[in-house]
C-alpha cells in the first residue's frame, strides 16, 4: 500500500508540474519553466522506478479463482459452462499460436 500511495503521489506531482510548465510557457516565465523542467527531471526517474517496483509486486499477488470453481489436477478437468457459436471443423490440422508466431 505504502508503494501505491508513493507511485500515485509521484504521478499526481508530475500531471501537475506539467501543467504549471504549460502555464509558465503561455505566460513567458523563462526561468520558472527551467526550475519546473529541472524539477520534472529529477522527479521522472523517481516515478518510473516506483511503478516498476509495484508492478513486479503485484505480478507476485495470486489470482484468487472464484470459489466456485472446481478444483482440478489440470486443464483436462476444466468444465465448459457456456459455449457461443460452432466450433469450426477443418480439413487439415491447425497450427497453434506458436507455431504461427514462429513462422512469422
Amino acid at each position: 500500500m505504502e508503494l501505491d500511495t508513493k507511485n500515485r503521489k509521484l504521478e499526481q506531482e508530475l500531471q501537475e508540474l506539467s501543467q504549471q510548465r504549460k502555464q509558465a510557457a503561455k505566460k513567458r516565465e523563462i526561468e520558472k519553466g527551467i526550475e519546473i523542467r529541472n524539477t520534472i527531471s529529477h522527479l521522472e526517474p523517481l516515478a518510473r522506478e516506483a511503478k516498476e517496483q509495484l508492478t513486479k509486486m503485484l505480478l507476485l499477488v495470486p489470482n484468487i479463482p472464484h470459489e466456485d470453481v472446481p478444483i482440478g489436477k489440470d486443464e483436462s478437468e476444466n468444465q465448459v459452462l457456456k459455449q457461443i457459436g460452432e466450433i469450426p471443423e477443418f480439413d487439415f490440422i491447425p497450427k497453434s499460436h506458436e507455431e504461427i508466431g514462429k513462422s512469422l
